[in-house]
């Protein structure tokens, strides 16, 4: 018989160390190899118990291109999650806010080409992009009940 053993460790190094891991650890774990492959991106619907929902993406140069799954997850460290619940429907307003980014983002790069931005005005273009996830995490997080 085959042991799976090394099959699994290719995918989670760290899963027979530690006791605390469950089955979905493996189906929802995330790769990318070169920019290719799957990612979680966004997080919304916070929780008083520090979860949230993300979304499981396929990714194309870090580009999601496809979105999977959406799934609750706590944040147990900065690297590390822990699978609240693996049975919940695509949150499509977050694909749909994950879409909206990526097209301003390339809206951002249109506009800089045509106006030959560069310096200050570059750097300020898109640091405003870039901050809006983060301003919209912030309000999300102060609204929820705790």
């Amino acid at each position: 018989m085959r042991d799976n053993r090394v099959l699994t460790d290719l995918f989670s190094p760290d899963y027979f160390n530690n006791t605390d891991n469950n089955f979905f650890a493996h189906i929802i774990m995330a790769r990318t190899i070169n920019g290719i492959g799957t990612t979680f991106y966004g997080k919304c619907k916070f929780n008083a118990d520090d979860s949230f929902i993300t979304t499981k993406w396929v990714v194309l140069v870090f580009i999601p291109i496809v979105p999977l799954a959406s799934y609750r997850f706590i944040e147990e460290s900065s690297s590390s999650f822990e699978v609240v619940d693996a049975d919940i429907p695509l949150e499509i307003m977050q694909v749909l806010r994950t879409w909206l980014f990526v097209a301003l983002l390339v809206f951002g790069l249109n506009l800089a080409e045509k106006q030959k931005m560069s310096g200050a005005g570059l750097f300020l273009l898109f640091g405003m992009i870039c901050a809006i996830p983060f301003v919209m995490r912030w309000f999300a997080k102060r609204n929820v009940d705790i």
